[in-house]
């Protein structure tokens, strides 16, 4: 059973603008993996030092939450965290944490930050997981077949 997070409260960070990275923009290592997972167009979300506000959302999490997030994200590798300060819906200003892709690294493009896509491979994703399910249930199917005819 997932534990119900806290939070998933609107907020904005400001002096920020949002980028994407694309897979051959990333670390050799967490690339493997990304690449194994989501395909070659996998592309990540970053945020950048400059004069826009992101949207985004904050979470509360706890400690074993936090060690989960730096492993996901390849944190020290790939990403950091590193301390924001945000404005909540409600105009509360709170001091907050975020992870993002090093500054040395390249990035593809700067994009909207205020209406982007909660996820930039979900397309893609569903569409291969789909071709893959057909095949191995018809794979799980010739199998229970074969057992059948030979009993």
């Amino acid at each position: 059973m997932h534990k119900k997070l806290k939070g998933g409260y609107g907020a904005i960070l400001k002096n920020n603008i949002l980028c994407i990275q694309t897979l051959k923009q990333i670390p050799k290592e967490p690339q493997k993996i990304l690449k194994e997972v989501w395909g070659d167009d996998f592309k990540s979300y970053t945020i950048r030092k400059g004069t826009g506000i992101v949207a985004g959302v904050v979470w509360e999490l706890e400690k074993e939450d936090v060690e989960l997030l730096k492993k996901w994200e390849y944190v020290g590798i790939w990403r950091e965290l590193i301390p924001v300060t945000i404005t909540l819906y409600d105009q509360v200003i709170i001091e907050a944490f975020t992870e993002k892709a090093y500054d040395n690294q390249e990035i593809d493009e700067i994009t909207d930050s205020l209406t982007y896509l909660d996820n930039l491979n979900t397309k893609e994703r569903l569409l291969r997981n789909a071709e893959e399910f057909k095949i191995r249930e018809i794979m799980f199917i010739r199998k229970k077949l074969k057992d059948i005819t030979l009993k």
